[in-house]
């Protein structure tokens, strides 16, 4: 993950780590102070791998999960930096975490590593703390999108005389995105037409906030109550938004129901039945998902009351009453790396178990309660649930921050992730009203109405995600091409003699639209032309070579009399020509046509190809469009052969007292042309993608698109979801730390309840490490010390861990083992080398100096 974010920057892991040893406390690990090395509302990476292993007589059981943690002292409080399970299984574990401080002032900081019980040694290797880079990473994701997002398309003109068409200006403008974007609503919001105005313009999915849910639909046994999802259910219904159901049952005891606590065994079975008959009877195919049974990460109240299968067969009878429905998991926690309750691998493992009991769980549901997000932890997560096949929704979406600039890049970041992972199907945020909000400072509106900056960048995604395109059908095959988003299309296409408008659906899949009168389909397929194109003659028996006089008279003749019928493949045949169909069209085009031009350009001819040319470049077909009687053929070996070269001459003369003429060439440009030919000509249309020159109409069109690296498919040898460092650690040396008479704080849900205080210095004549009061501290000889202070090479960053000074005679650098494998990379996130690093090179040879004893 911290691969991900550095990008090609990023130094490998020299295979060196600390050992720390006598571990009588929770707490006890190596610390140091960064207090001067943060800033105020920038976001930190935390990664780092950890092993643990039992210490010998009388320690931890071989095989114990312990919880390692890379924690945070700010001012006395605890901040999570990111936390892994790991046992002792001579494996490395991957730590993954992130943290922002926005309260000031700050007076300490302090980043150490704790978790494992007393007795547990634990080892600490590239631990590194830096801040995120989110424009590069922004850049790989909008590439992403571009590939997976979009498709090409091609628009076939038919029905008409071919001469009719050409030169047809295609105006194309997507009004949806299909990509589904929604939001949580509840019953009294329905009230606020302000909220109702801003919901209907800007999302397409709904889910309710607790009106589904059993404490609401039925708060005593026997008494329901679905008034409110009935009326809310009418309000989508009418504003053609799809729903989902959230949810069926709740696994967290404390949400439910009192009544529903006290059943025994048989009557907690039997209310079950009641609930899935009852909610999806009533409800058969009006929502499209179903949370079926909400949190089994993190609460177990039915399975513990109705066994191991009762998930599964909440499942099965959900999926025999409502076929149509999609059935989810849905959890919190999974793409952050703050909980390992809730890690990727044991939500992989969850879903898992319930497909091998036959349970017909057809999507993933991430919440995305989410603080500081980091884009390549959260897509470390998405790639190892991708792995299941299953579409994955990011279902309660919300980020929090008192800043709303802060607040906007953490909602940018998470839509973009989203919308740039091929697994991930659609978004629900949870909430956007300031009025209506779970949590504080998540809203995008605030109760007055007005849009805030995280508001207004959601909007700006939105308006970014739809694609439009304009430009001139060029050939007579009657087609238009153009790149976009899946959606909803208005086309308007202008011809000489009408103006046509029509709306087209760009779906995911293989489509064939036909449509009346002017476009006749829509074929695309990941860049491809999905229908093939037949050959248009048997080349072994078609003539080739110059054309004969008799040869024009022949297809000269037959045009003016019955015209190209529309199809120049079948009319060789028709006349008794052995040519090919695209040989006859070229020719007629080319040569034959009764206003055909050939040299003698005019000066406003020379200036409009110019222009055109500034516009579009060397698209010739295009150009030849707006000037009547030219061919592309003719103009592309004029400006060849003489316009460019009068173009040079002329920059030769006006640039002359600025060098030599050996240069000119070299510094030739469309830009340039536009200063000869005079860019003042063109005025921007309102429309932002057409352009006026001298009352012609020249079309900008769409470049086509740069497509990024293809995301790698995960590797199926992946078992555990997890990338780890395989091989045995077998060293026995030991790294002694002072044990301190307090601990730092600590996470107040750890099951170790130490009490919250800061590290306090021992009682040992050594220098501090980390920088000041609460760092821990290491016996050291004096001479060594002084020695090591006056080194002039200073470890670059956060340096490493256990400070500057390090006693040759008891402590010792440890060398990870060289066949250790590194993790594959599924995420290539973009990233910066540039900020703040616990061991920049702390790792590396460069700083292993020679006192110290390596292996």
């Amino acid at each position: 993950m911290a691969r991900g974010s550095l990008g090609p920057h990023h130094a490998a892991l020299s295979g060196h780590y600390i050992l720390v040893t006598n571990r009588s406390q929770n707490w006890m690990g190596p610390a140091q102070m960064i207090t001067e090395r943060l800033k105020l509302l920038l976001t930190y990476q935390v990664s780092a791998w950890v092993r643990v292993r039992a210490a010998g007589a009388g320690g931890t059981v071989v095989g114990a999960v312990q919880n390692v943690n890379v924690a945070l002292s700010v001012d006395g409080q605890w901040v999570n930096g990111g936390q892994v399970e790991a046992s002792d299984d001579e494996r490395w574990h991957e730590i993954g975490g992130s943290f922002r401080i926005e309260k000031e002032p700050v007076s300490s900081v302090m980043v150490y590593v704790q978790g494992p019980a007393p007795g547990v040694d634990l080892m600490v290797a590239g631990l590194q703390i830096f801040p995120v880079d989110r424009c590069k990473r922004f850049r790989y994701l909008q590439m992403q999108a571009d590939q997976i997002r979009k498709r090409d398309v091609v628009l076939k003109l038919s029905g008409l005389d071919p001469t009719t068409f050409l030169g047809a200006v295609v105006m194309v403008k997507q009004t949806e995105n299909s990509f589904p974007i929604g939001s949580c609503i509840n019953r009294i919001t329905l009230d606020n037409e302000d909220f109702v105005d801003f919901y209907v313009n800007n999302f397409n999915w709904a889910v309710f906030g607790n009106e589904l849910k059993w404490f609401w639909t039925e708060p005593q046994q026997g008494a329901f109550n679905y008034r409110d999802a009935d009326e809310m259910l009418d309000f989508c219904k009418t504003h053609s938004k799809e729903v989902r159901g959230h949810c069926i049952f709740w696994e967290l005891e404390s949400n439910v129901q009192p009544w529903v606590q006290a059943l025994n065994r048989t009557d907690l079975s039997k209310a079950v039945q009641s609930r899935l008959s009852g909610l999806l009877g009533r409800y058969k195919g009006k929502f499209r998902h179903y949370d079926v049974n909400n949190e089994m990460l993190h609460g177990s109240f039915f399975q513990d009351r109705l066994g191991k299968g009762a998930r599964a067969a909440m499942f099965k009878t959900a999926h025999q009453l409502d076929p149509a429905a999609v059935l989810f998991v849905n959890d919190y926690h999974v793409e952050d790396g703050d909980d390992t309750r809730s890690s990727p691998e044991k939500y992989a493992d969850l879903v898992a178990g319930l497909l091998d009991q036959g349970a017909p769980v057809g999507g993933i549901g991430i919440q995305g309660h989410i603080d500081s997000p980091v884009g390549p932890i959260v897509c470390s997560a998405l790639d190892k649930l991708a792995i299941l096949g299953l579409p994955i929704w990011l279902t309660e979406l919300d980020v929090s921050s008192s800043n709303e600039f802060v607040r906007a890049d953490d909602l940018e970041v998470m839509l973009r992730e989203a919308f740039g992972h091929p697994a991930v199907e659609g978004v629900m945020l949870w909430g956007f009203w300031e009025l209506f909000m779970s949590r504080e400072n998540a809203h995008l509106v605030d109760a007055e109405g007005e849009v805030n900056e995280a508001g207004q960048r959601f909007l700006e995604l939105k308006r970014e995600w739809l694609s439009e395109a304009c430009g001139v059908v060029d050939d007579e095959e009657g087609e238009f091409r153009f790149r976009g988003f899946h959606g909803t299309y208005e086309v308007e296409i202008v011809t000489p003699c009408k103006k046509v408008c029509k709306t087209i659906v760009v779906e995911k899949v293989l489509l064939t639209h036909s449509l009346p009168l002017f476009l006749s389909c829509i074929r695309s397929q990941w860049g491809k032309s999905a229908m093939g194109r037949a050959p248009c003659c048997d080349k072994a028996n078609v003539k080739k070579g110059p054309w004969s006089p008799e040869e024009d008279t022949k297809l000269r003749s037959y045009i003016e009399q019955h015209g190209t019928g529309g199809n120049w493949i079948a009319l060789p045949q028709k006349i008794g020509l052995k040519r090919c169909g695209k040989s006859c069209r070229l020719r007629w085009m080319n040569y034959l046509r009764p206003n055909i031009k050939h040299g003698g350009f005019s000066e406003e001819e020379d200036s409009l190809i110019c222009n055109l040319y500034v516009s579009i470049g060397s698209r010739w077909s295009i150009i030849a469009a707006q000037l009547p009687g030219r061919t592309d053929n003719d103009i592309k070996n004029y400006w060849n052969t003489r316009l460019k070269k009068k173009l040079l001459g002329m920059q030769r003369k006006e640039r002359g007292h600025q060098g030599n003429n050996n240069g000119i060439r070299k510094r030739w440009s469309k830009n340039s042309l536009g200063l000869i030919f005079g860019r003042e000509n063109r005025i921007e249309c309102p429309n932002r993608f057409m352009m006026m020159s001298r009352n012609q109409i020249t079309p900008t069109l769409p470049g086509l698109p740069v497509l990024a690296e293809t995301r790698p498919k995960p590797h199926s040898d992946l078992e555990d979801g997890a990338a780890v460092f395989n091989g045995p650690l077998s060293f026995d040396q030991y790294f002694p730390i002072c044990q301190s008479s307090s601990p730092p704080p600590q996470n107040p849900n750890c099951c170790h309840g130490a009490p919250v205080a800061m590290i306090s210095p021992a009682t040992v004549a050594a220098p501090q490490l980390g920088g000041g009061q609460g760092g821990l501290v290491f016996p050291c000889k004096a001479e060594e010390t002084q020695r090591l202070a006056n080194m002039e090479m200073q470890p670059d960053g956060l340096e490493f861990l256990l400070g500057e000074f390090i006693d040759t005679a008891c402590a010792d650098w440890y060398d990870m083992n060289n066949s250790m494998v590194f993790p594959t990379s599924l995420s290539h996130g973009l990233g910066t080398q540039n900020g703040l690093q616990v061991q920049k090179s702390c790792f590396s040879n460069d700083l292993i100096r020679s006192e110290m004893r390596t292996r």
